[in-house]
């Protein structure tokens, strides 16, 4: 109500013309499930959902609690953020399967132009015939059946036919291997051990290699993860669509006919008369194609938009050059709280040198030394960490003393710098310095 002149005016105001107090934008490619941290869990109602790439107002359910948001990805990690603090929060994580897929059944244009290709000629040989023969299949991928790893018609949320490459090179059958726990970020290892990857049967090796055959094949099958069989439990993505085992000439194909039921074998790969490696066959062409979108780890950050806080998830895009190729490989993501490799690396170094460091600056003319300053540095603490994708690094000095050495001075003590007693940081000098490193897959 206004007063002018007299006269009152009542001024009536739209309220959806007020900023919202927070906002909750979901830019990533998965559903993310938000809620006020501290209400409690039967609440089910004050839980809500935000679909990939809407965005949501909000405001808090309860005033008194504390203001933070608790988000989470279905499969994955849950994290806590104070919408009091600006910047990067913790990173969410979630498992995105892959699953092995012929690619030449996933695109109709290249199935059409290989039918069409046979029927105006005829093939050179019984084996092209029925490599190049598609019988029709739509979207095959490698399931693992009753024992033995054989072609099916893809479906969706199968745990026989979703896989996991970690960063070492291994393929991991999710229908064979216990589920990851999420919760429990400081124990991740173990999950691996005990994990059943894509393997060949037991022989030997050198016979495997020293065979110079074109026709040797050997059967593969699931096993338990062993380090001492990395040669054989290790595969790469070519970009060219071979799936080979390491860094060999052997690659994984169907064994027969590009249809259902037909098994995988391990053989070697095309090469011309001269030695160079020809493009694969459709019963050769594997590419890994991810179950949902996305990379697996989302970026959150807090920031203000004039009046609102914004709690922005966005997801993170590996930096591969191969990004059709190898991001979807890498779908387990190195983040900075998880980690597929076995032995986690992690440097540690503390250094306390309590009796300090003198430093003594002498004047030397002919003969004769004169003693000029006299520094010395007590109670000096370094501690140096290394850990995941982070560097960090805190440095402190306790007492700093310079002395005027010369006789006739009248200021024997140029400085004196120590700390008070009752203190937080009892130093006289600190250095703080933290380095966030990207990983492959930062992202």
């Amino acid at each position: 109500m206004i007063e002018r002149g007299g006269t009152f005016f009542v001024v009536f105001m739209d309220s959806n013309q007020m900023p919202a107090p927070l906002r909750i934008k979901n830019l990533s490619d998965v559903p993310i499930q938000f809620y006020q941290s501290e209400t409690r869990e039967e609440l089910t109602y004050l839980r809500a959902f935000i679909q990939p790439h809407q965005s949501s107002d909000y405001a808090w359910d309860e005033p008194t609690l504390k203001q933070s948001i608790t988000c989470s990805v279905v499969g994955g990690t849950k994290e806590t953020y104070d919408l009091q603090k600006l910047g990067h929060g913790e990173n969410l994580c979630y498992e995105n399967h892959i699953c092995l897929a012929l690619e030449q059944t996933f695109n109709e244009e290249s199935i059409d132009q290989y039918q069409s290709k046979n029927s105006l000629q005829k093939s050179r040989s019984t084996n092209d015939r029925n490599s190049f023969h598609l019988l029709n299949q739509r979207e095959l991928v490698i399931d693992y059946l009753q024992g033995k790893l054989i072609l099916a018609q893809r479906e969706e949320n199968k745990r026989s036919q979703l896989w996991r490459m970690t960063s070492n090179g291994l393929l991991v059958h999710t229908g064979s291997s216990s589920p990851r726990d999420w919760s429990n970020k400081n124990n991740t290892s173990d999950d691996i051990r005990q994990a059943y990857v894509l393997d060949i049967e037991e022989m030997s090796t050198n016979n495997l290699f020293t065979t110079n055959s074109t026709t040797r094949f050997t059967r593969l099958t699931i096993q338990r993860y062993d380090p001492k069989r990395a040669f054989t439990q290790t595969w790469t993505f070519h970009e060219d669509g071979y799936l080979c085992m390491g860094q060999t000439q052997m690659c994984v194909q169907v064994s027969g006919e590009l249809k259902e039921k037909s098994e995988l074998v391990l053989a070697p790969r095309r090469f011309d008369e001269q030695g160079m490696i020809l493009p694969p066959l459709p019963t050769m062409h594997i590419r890994p194609r991810r179950r949902l979108k996305g990379s697996g780890l989302l970026s959150v950050r807090t920031y203000a938009d004039g009046p609102t806080r914004t709690l922005e998830i966005t997801n993170l895009k590996t930096s591969n050059s191969l990004d059709s190729l190898k991001s979807e490989a890498l779908t387990t993501t190195t983040s900075t709280t998880i980690s597929d490799n076995i032995p986690s690396m992690i440097y540690h170094l503390d250094l306390r040198l309590d009796a300090g460091i003198g430093v003594s600056i002498i004047s030397s003319m002919g003969r004769e030394s004169e003693e000029l300053v006299f520094i010395i540095f007590n109670d000096i603490y370094l501690k140096y960490k290394d850990e995941n994708n982070e560097q960090s690094i805190d440095g402190t000095i306790g007492t700093i003393i310079i002395s005027n050495q010369l006789l006739m001075t009248s200021t024997p003590c140029l400085l004196h710098a120590t700390y008070v007693e009752d203190t937080l940081i009892q130093s006289a000098v600190r250095l703080q310095a933290n380095l966030q490193k990207p990983s492959a897959n930062y992202k």
